[in-house]
């Protein structure tokens, strides 16, 4: 009996030998160690390049079944490390903007709108009046009569309202410009990898999406 207890002690201490020289030595757990840590390297090093390449992206366009013009481009993605590479001014604005920490940043987005369009309306003379002291008899004296043509427009998206004289004009206006911005994927094909986008439109037909800009950091 106790020879067994000495072999099994034996055996037990071989054992715990063992798999400490294989956590520390076993060439094959280096090897694919080393080999995974260098496929992560590669990885992070194709991840900023992908940054890099999307970074200046043009817009494309097309209308969907509404007749809407959207501004599409390729999302930007990257962990916390590599967006900074590219964009640590922007975040530390925007956190300091919101007093925030930089790492409570989930994404950035941005569009660049431009507004233009014509329209007509029918003008209105508004006579004006000068008028000096009193003249004889306490009344008053009309020294000068001119006119101001007004006129006015308004529609669901802009509301102006205009004066125009001989010699000057003044106009008050308000445009209204809503913007709906979308992040999403799809694939080229069945099997294709994932693409992500930003997309983006404005329910105003008079606005067109000039830069679009998305940007997620991963967790």
């Amino acid at each position: 009996m106790k020879r067994l207890v000495q072999i099994l002690f034996f055996l037990a201490v071989c054992l715990v030998c063992g798999v400490v020289l294989m956590k520390c030595n076993n060439p094959v757990r280096t090897y694919w160690e080393k080999k995974k840590v260098a496929h992560a390297a590669v990885v992070a090093v194709n991840q900023v390049g992908e940054i890099k390449k999307h970074q200046y992206d043009s817009v494309t366009y097309f209308r969907d079944l509404y007749n809407q013009e959207h501004a599409q481009r390729e999302l930007i993605q990257g962990n916390a490390a590599q967006i900074e590479l590219f964009y640590k001014q922007r975040e530390d604005s925007l956190a300091k903007v919101l007093k925030i920490a930089r790492r409570q940043i989930q994404g950035m987005y941005g569009a660049r709108t431009v507004v233009s369009g014509s329209f007509s309306a029918a003008v209105d003379e508004i006579p004006t009046f000068k008028v000096d002291e009193a003249g004889n008899g306490g009344s008053p004296v009309v020294k000068d009569i001119t006119s101001v043509r007004h006129f006015e427009y308004q529609d669901s998206f802009l509301m102006e309202e205009g004066w125009v004289s001989d010699s000057s004009a003044m106009v008050n206006y308000r445009v209204l410009v809503p913007v709906t911005i979308t992040s999403y994927w799809k694939r080229s094909w069945w099997l294709g990898r994932k693409k992500y986008f930003v997309d983006g439109y404005s329910d105003n037909p008079n606005v067109r999406i000039s830069g679009l800009e998305g940007v997620q950091i991963k967790p």
